[in-house]
């Protein structure tokens, strides 16, 4: 499979930037396996330049995307992938995830003429790693680590050698790229935050770039609301809903704060969330602060009772007389 290489515009990352970065033409014939870029999509600066050295040249290592839950490490690879032209396989790791998910297996595959017959189903990694995709693993964190050891080998550039199939040999395709992604660095959970994640094989985590990726800043959260919502949302009302947010997080106790009480955090994607409900019930009329009513359904109705009065305080205490 052959996809054309092509210099991309570093502008269609951050507006008035200058240069180039490689990716590949449009139209080739993995453009269905393309992520679609988000319009207003704002990347942040250090974890868009390790991405860009990670994907020039990997070296046979993984990357290793680690932060707290919703702060974007996943949509960081795929709207790179988006603006590179870069076809990705994605697979959300679980505890029971078996390789055999990854690589493929034996099933009933439908033949010409009617029926069916037994044959080898590639899995997402052994076709990432024949075409030249980019191969996400979510949530790696989740994984037995026994079974996360088992995939050494690949993360040293070695061929896949799968014995289910006849022992086929599929060397690895120069353009494929293997990022992972877990809130916990592959160390384990300490404060409780993130249920059912497990310390993960040491040699296994050796195999990786990690970059650290957080929360945008105040100002890049404002612009997010504002390319999303394209003037709908007023900009003091927007501020207001970041500063919000910033103040859960910073009260999280997955940030490791000695004093932070909240087993919840605050994610980007809840503030869009919470944005998009407030708009949705401008017109309604409901009783009561419609910013309490908005958050309720974008966060706090999954918190404990007292940690939503908290979180509701925070919202009262920051946006005062509005928040009616």
């Amino acid at each position: 499979m052959t996809m054309q290489t092509q210099k991309i515009e570093l502008s269609v990352f951050v507006p008035g930037a200058q240069g180039t970065v490689m990716g590949f033409a449009p139209g080739h014939e993995l453009s269905s396996f393309v992520p679609k870029p988000t319009t207003g999509y704002q990347f942040p600066k250090t974890a868009l330049r390790d991405m860009f050295a990670f994907l020039g040249r990997a070296d046979g290592d993984g990357l290793f995307l680690s932060g707290p839950t919703g702060c974007g490490k996943t949509s960081l690879i795929l709207e790179v992938a988006a603006r590179l032209n870069w076809p990705v396989r994605r697979v959300n790791g679980h505890a029971r995830l078996e390789v055999h998910e990854l690589i493929g297996s034996m099933s009933l595959a439908p033949v010409k003429g009617g029926g069916a017959a037994t044959r080898f189903q590639h899995g997402p990694l052994a076709m990432a790693m024949r075409e030249g995709s980019i191969f996400i693993l979510d949530e790696i964190d989740l994984l037995d680590p026994a079974i996360s050891a088992g995939l050494n080998a690949i993360l040293e550039g070695n061929p896949l050698v799968i014995a289910e199939n006849g022992g086929e040999v599929i060397v690895p395709h120069p353009n494929f790229r293997f990022i992972a992604t877990g809130n916990t660095a592959g160390l384990g959970d300490d404060t409780g935050a993130y249920a059912g994640t497990v310390t993960q094989n040491l040699a296994y985590m050796d195999r990786f770039w990690v970059v650290q990726v957080g929360y945008p800043t105040q100002d890049v959260e404002e612009q997010i609301l504002e390319a999303r919502f394209s003037g709908l949302l007023d900009q003091r009302i927007a501020t207001s809903m970041v500063r919000v947010a910033n103040a859960v997080r910073e009260q999280f106790i997955g940030t490791g704060n000695a004093g932070a009480t909240l087993s919840i955090t605050f994610s980007t994607r809840t503030l869009i969330r919470w944005a998009q409900i407030l708009l949705h019930i401008s017109r309604s009329p409901i009783e009561g602060s419609k910013l309490e009513y908005a958050l309720d359904r974008a966060l706090t109705m999954r918190a404990r009772p007292h940690e939503r009065e908290a979180i509701v305080q925070i919202g009262r205490s920051i946006f005062g007389s509005a928040w009616t």
